[in-house]
């Protein structure tokens, strides 16, 4: 170890002061070199992993029912839970358009679906998970976004909300009586379309079997 003085013209002890040490030349400097080392290939692995799972993308959550079944009410909740944003085929659709459609409701809804598919994608790569409320009633619309979703390497959660007819009945009676803002009104004829329609799920497809007890 050594002390060189500064050329401060001599007003101070030690203007300047190098150390000069090699540590590996030491038991005890070859000790804290070897723990420098460890604890900095500790670091690395520990921020490496950080690193990995902030680049591996969240869970895209699809919850699967009838209308007037109670995914709305159960989506609000497990967005608290999941801290999800929900994305809503429904919702999308009543806030740009009028509440019929006619002949062009099919075609509107498979843009927008398409849309918020590419969204979720969106914000499943950046580490936030996406709840997506809109039914999925055929057997064919669950594989589909199966497909979507494992193309692009973003893992899935199926949740399908059951619910027993009298209480449907129930809630389509009390969802038409409110008039709620951003929702369809269900008639007879949209009721039947949605029975005609929905494939109830195989368990096999669902991650989580819900079953609504709870009426709207």
């Amino acid at each position: 170890m050594t002390f060189a003085a500064g050329n401060d013209g001599g007003n101070s002890v030690f203007a300047k002061v190098r150390l000069m040490t090699n540590f590996a030349k030491f038991p005890c400097g070859k000790l804290l070199n070897e723990k420098c080392n460890f604890r900095r290939k500790e670091a690395f692995a520990k921020a490496k992993a950080m690193v990995t799972n902030l680049m591996k993308p969240a869970k895209v959550i699809l919850i699967c029912g009838l209308l007037c079944s109670g995914k709305s009410t159960y989506a609000a909740e497990l967005s608290k839970q999941e801290k999800a944003p929900v994305l809503s085929c429904d919702a999308l659709m009543l806030a740009m358009f009028d509440e019929r459609l006619g002949d062009d409701h099919e075609r509107v809804s498979a843009k927008a679906q398409t849309y918020l598919f590419d969204l979720a994608v969106q914000h499943a790569k950046l580490g936030i998970p996406v709840i997506l409320d809109w039914g999925f009633w055929t057997k064919q619309s669950r594989g589909s976004a199966n497909r979507f979703f494992a193309e692009h390497n973003i893992p899935v959660e199926w949740h399908f909300v059951e619910v027993t007819d009298e209480m449907w009945r129930h809630n389509i009676e009390k969802r038409n009586a409110a008039r709620t803002p951003g929702t369809y009104y269900v008639d007879e004829g949209l009721m039947q379309k949605c029975l005609s329609r929905f494939e109830q799920p195989e368990p096999g497809e669902m991650d989580i079997w819900y079953q609504n007890t709870m009426k709207e």
